[in-house]
């Protein structure tokens, strides 16, 4: 009898055991299942913020690739779908004055998550620009300036060639960006030089900026009439902006988008020209400079704009 009092009271223990179990169990799933739905609330409500933002992009871009509006528009952006997700949007107004409203909407089994996005009209106006009709400038001469430093050549170069030898000789060039508007939107800017005949095989060019002011009789130690450089060979960024292959009949480019962007926004005091080095020790090459016969090999400088509406 005994025995059989102790085996019931052990069972009864197991099964508060097991209960108790099972409704840990049960508050810990709840407990994950509410962290999990608060997860994925967080992530559809991001999501939805994001198809909003593509929607206002989509509306912004297809306004400038039409042209800018030049009367009163109406462009409508109709349900797009994308991934469990979709974004709409509208453009309407006039010229630069134009209203963008946009939305975005995550759904997932009976639960949606929605988000906004449009112009502020508490903030300046967005810059809107005319896609359809570029402006290409290739500033070949105008406003234009470049020369070779080299320490054994104390006056400045009027050569037809830019000579560039590894830690001994750069060049300087200079072009001035004031007639490009500071709202117009540089799409690209492409630095491009054509080399001398007979230059050597494949040579790596880095371009800097220049952070000195200099002229025409800037040499390797003077900037510009009695101001010097800092350190003999030109004052410039210790970072390469880009650097580039020079070889053969093609001669080379430099992307300087970047850099005449920063010129555009930072006014014609931010502009100083760029300087060109070898990258690789032992090395020499010619570049034809702006004073060269043929106006097909001196460098240029091409810059394409879309205008502000």
């Amino acid at each position: 009898m005994m025995l059989r009092r102790q085996r019931g009271a052990l069972l009864l223990l197991v099964a508060l055991l097991l209960a108790t179990l099972a409704a840990l169990a049960f508050g810990l799933n709840r407990a994950a299942s509410g962290e999990l739905r608060s997860v994925r609330d967080d992530y559809d409500g991001r999501a939805a913020g994001y198809l909003a933002e593509a929607g206002f992009a989509a509306a912004k871009w297809r306004t400038q690739v039409k042209g800018c509006p030049k009367n009163k528009v109406k462009d409508t952006i109709a349900a797009t779908r994308l991934g469990n997700g979709s974004f709409e949007a509208s453009a309407t107004g006039e010229g630069a004055k134009l209203t963008i409203a946009a939305s975005g909407t995550v759904a997932r089994d009976a639960e949606r998550a929605d988000a906004q996005r449009a112009t502020d009209p508490g903030r300046p106006a967005f810059r809107v620009h005319d896609f359809t009709d570029l402006e290409v400038d290739n500033d070949a001469m105008d406003d234009a300036l470049d020369t070779t430093i080299d320490p054994l050549r104390p006056a400045s170069s009027n050569a037809t060639t830019l000579a560039l030898v590894s830690n001994a000789s750069h060049a300087l060039l200079y072009w001035s960006v004031s007639d490009i508007g500071k709202e117009d939107k540089v799409l690209s800017a492409t630095l491009t030089l054509t080399l001398t005949a007979g230059s050597p095989g494949a040579r790596r060019v880095a371009l800097h900026r220049v952070t000195t002011r200099w002229d025409s009789y800037a040499t390797w130690n003077w900037a510009r009439g009695l101001t010097p450089w800092s350190a003999g060979g030109g004052d410039y960024s210790k970072a390469e902006l880009v650097t580039t292959i020079a070889a053969g009949s093609t001669g080379a480019s430099w992307d300087v988008t970047p850099l005449v962007e920063s010129w555009l926004s930072g006014g014609p005091a931010s502009n100083m020209g760029v300087l060109l080095r070898l990258v690789d020790n032992g090395q020499a090459l010619n570049f034809y400079s702006r004073k060269a016969n043929s106006s097909s090999v001196r460098p240029v400088l091409r810059v394409v704009v879309a205008a502000k509406c």
